[in-house]
């Protein structure tokens, strides 16, 4: 058989055990006595025994009613914690947030955002998943990510995408390269040299082959890798050239090749924040992605050759609704 006990019941106990008696109980929560009276009663009679002892002046636990005391200080308590946590969830200061974004991304452009939202909500558990726009694009699709950051508007037209920041392309060659040292390099220079691709799976790949195309560039050997580490790797150890977003700089750094701008076109990129909007954010997602959209407002800083986009607005000031895809794709520029 079991027992029919709600919270109420044992926070009334609690409270005329820990005041002494009925009457400093009732003065202490500002009720009647009366009313106390019959709680412990009505406790007393669902668990079947008698919980405690009256006197003229106090009352005393009996025996029975040392052990349910105990295991009500234990349940209010966790109680006390359960409902603080849902309040924080509900508040946006607890509970977690997942992302997807492109390695580079989750390196070198969500640190200072990720830096700055731990500040503020420093109980949210956050998760960054890594992974290729394609792949990133499917996680947000199925509901295993809140949102995902990306180089490159989704193919899908019930996802919609924000766009948050720019960054510009950079030639990327070997130490010693008559290219080391100069201010900018264009475009055409880059015909004839060995070249180290990223392979076709990646979003910067197709973004080179495009402007390549556009400027009618044919280039010498080319040498396929998939991660940005054996790309740069590759480059440094003489095997060609390459073209890489300044997002990605960083992460080439430990080879020792060099970054050089691209001009004649300057190409850049837009990153775009992609999110389901038939999937509702939780207050501490949403508080993400509002630092995410107001990170150039909140002056975050990103590498050189990089910028946020501030916030959208119409004529009025008024900040403008998030589009969707199909209005973004021409926005995407190769």
């Amino acid at each position: 058989m079991s027992i029919d006990v709600d919270v109420r019941h044992l926070r009334v106990l609690l409270a005329v055990v820990d005041a002494g008696g009925f009457s400093a109980a009732a003065t202490r929560l500002h009720v009647a006595q009366s009313s106390l009276s019959r709680t412990v009663a009505e406790l007393e009679r669902r668990v079947g025994v008698r919980l405690l002892e009256r006197t003229t002046r106090r009352v005393h636990p009996t025996a029975e009613g040392e052990q349910v005391i105990a295991l009500a200080r234990h349940t209010v308590a966790e109680v006390d914690r359960a409902l603080a946590h849902l309040d924080g969830y509900l508040q946006g200061s607890r509970g977690s947030v997942s992302l997807a974004a492109l390695p580079s991304l989750a390196a070198c452009l969500l640190p200072p955002v990720l830096a700055e939202y731990r500040r503020e909500r420093p109980d949210v558990a956050l998760t960054v998943v890594d992974g290729l726009a394609r792949q990133v694009e499917v996680m947000v699709g199925a509901g295993e990510v809140d949102f995902a950051v990306s180089s490159r508007p989704p193919d899908v037209d019930r996802l919609v995408s924000i766009p948050i920041a720019t960054d510009r392309f950079y030639a990327l060659c070997p130490p010693g390269h008559a290219w080391v040292g100069r201010e900018s390099v264009a475009w055409a220079e880059l015909a004839g040299s060995d070249f180290v691709q990223f392979t076709a799976q990646s979003s910067i790949r197709t973004l080179v082959d495009d402007a390549l195309l556009a400027g009618e560039v044919s280039l010498g050997r080319t040498t396929q890798a998939s991660s940005v580490v054996s790309v740069a790797g590759l480059v440094a150890a003489g095997a060609g050239v390459t073209v890489v977003p300044a997002l990605v700089g960083p992460l080439t750094s430990f080879s020792g090749a060099h970054l050089v701008p691209l001009v004649e076109p300057v190409l850049t990129r837009q990153i775009w924040v992609v999110r389901d909007p038939l999937r509702p954010l939780s207050r501490a997602a949403l508080a993400l992605l509002e630092v995410i959209t107001g990170a150039r407002e909140r002056g975050l800083v990103l590498p050189a050759g990089c910028a946020w986009v501030g916030r959208a607005r119409d004529a009025k000031g008024e900040e403008c609704p998030t589009r969707t895809t199909s209005g973004l794709l021409g926005d995407h520029s190769g």
